[in-house]
């Protein structure tokens, strides 16, 4: 599958399209195609996030929203505005009554969900289409950035076998 059999890409959490996350593994497959032929059909990208965040850039956060746009190739950003949808959002996701961060223990690794967490993220590893990725492993195997990444990984894996059955079906019919 190419870059250039895709119309449009949805990234949700799109605000992780940076450094070795998947998204941006995605988007520098679409810069490449596109230095290699400006004419290239390229999808169009629509990337949604609840949070910005500020990244690496904690003394200039405008710094990190330039780079996720520029990893985007992003030329507009917008939000909720319109009153009717404005209203429609607060039903689902009220503003918090106070800002407060509640410290957590560390969860223990010895429980039975755990153990079952990391024997399949292992089963995950050694399937062929991770093979690739593989190679690349930014986190700790066993921790929640790891989880967080192969979850992330596994998703771009399941949208192009997606994306490749569609195209399949569409050319036998």
């Amino acid at each position: 599958m190419k870059i250039s059999d895709i119309d449009m890409l949805i990234m949700d959490e799109c605000h992780h399209t940076i450094l070795k996350h998947p998204y941006n593994a995605v988007m520098e497959v679409y810069y490449t195609a596109c230095r290699q032929d400006s004419a290239t059909r390229l999808p169009q990208i629509i990337g949604l996030t609840a949070s910005l965040g500020v990244g690496a850039c904690d003394d200039d956060p405008q710094s990190h929203y330039v780079r996720i746009c520029a990893n985007l190739d992003c030329d507009c950003i917008t939000y909720v505005q319109h009153e009717d949808n404005v209203r429609e959002l607060m039903e689902f996701n009220p503003p918090p009554k106070r800002d407060q961060i509640i410290p957590v223990e560390p969860r223990s690794m010895d429980n039975e969900f755990v153990m079952e967490v990391t024997s399949l993220m292992k089963e995950l590893m050694i399937l062929d289409e991770m093979q690739l990725a593989v190679a690349r492993i930014p986190h700790e195997f066993g921790t929640q950035q790891f989880e967080n990444w192969i979850v992330q990984v596994i998703t771009v894996i399941v949208i192009n076998v997606v994306v490749m059955e569609v195209r399949s079906k569409q050319e036998n019919v």
